[in-house]
């Protein structure tokens, strides 16, 4: 529809879903509680797991700023390699297979830093601590080596279609995943200070 190729391939996105996801979030389930949770009310009993506040942060706060990290990685290679809009790339070009393995590496940085705030709801991530939960940072370190195999290894990068990326290209997401750890540190203090504002409306 809008005349690019292709920025993620479906053998990548499965890997994402069946491969980086799982152990960060299966992780998440043996997270301490936080510090204030016996001064919180009970939930209603009529209150659903998947609120929608909680699917307005996850597709439209956090998603949306995984989906720039990964559009900007990826326009960044193409145009720093001479592409211009409207060129069809051959799905084996290295600039393509580049730019796609850029996207890639996008999403996991930006998974890295929602894993993370997501261990609170309103508690400081840096209060808690980072390195407490040694399963959040298990899983942590097996999408990095998830990452390293497919876009290092040889037989790999034919299977997933990737190429290699210099450490620059790779690292091209982290502002954003710097902005989705002070945007949760924001919430979450405005939270632990009644602001009216963040109860009514970032409450997830």
């Amino acid at each position: 529809m809008l005349g690019i190729p292709l920025p993620l391939t479906v053998v990548l996105i499965l890997s994402i879903d069946l491969g980086t996801d799982i152990l960060p979030a299966l992780a998440l389930g043996v997270e301490s509680s936080e510090d204030d949770v016996m001064q919180k009310p009970p939930r209603p009993m009529d209150e659903r797991l998947l609120t929608p506040g909680l699917l307005f942060r996850s597709y439209g706060v956090i998603g949306m700023i995984q989906a720039a990290a990964g559009f900007f990685s990826y326009f960044s290679i193409l145009y720093s390699n001479g592409w211009v809009w409207g060129q069809k790339l051959a799905p084996t070009d290295p600039v393509y297979l580049k730019a796609v393995t850029a996207f890639f590496v996008s999403i996991i940085i930006c998974q890295i830093a929602n894993v993370m705030v997501c261990r609170t709801q309103r508690e400081s991530l840096f209060k808690k601590g980072i390195l407490t939960n040694k399963f959040v940072l298990l899983g942590i370190a097996s999408e990095l080596l998830l990452v390293e195999l497919i876009t290092n290894n040889e037989i790999a990068r034919i299977i997933f279609g990737t190429h290699s990326l210099t450490l620059w290209e790779s690292l091209l997401a982290l502002p954003f995943a710097i902005l989705i750890v002070a945007e949760e540190e924001w919430r979450k203090w405005g939270l632990r200070n009644c602001n009216p504002f963040a109860i009514k409306y970032l409450n997830w």
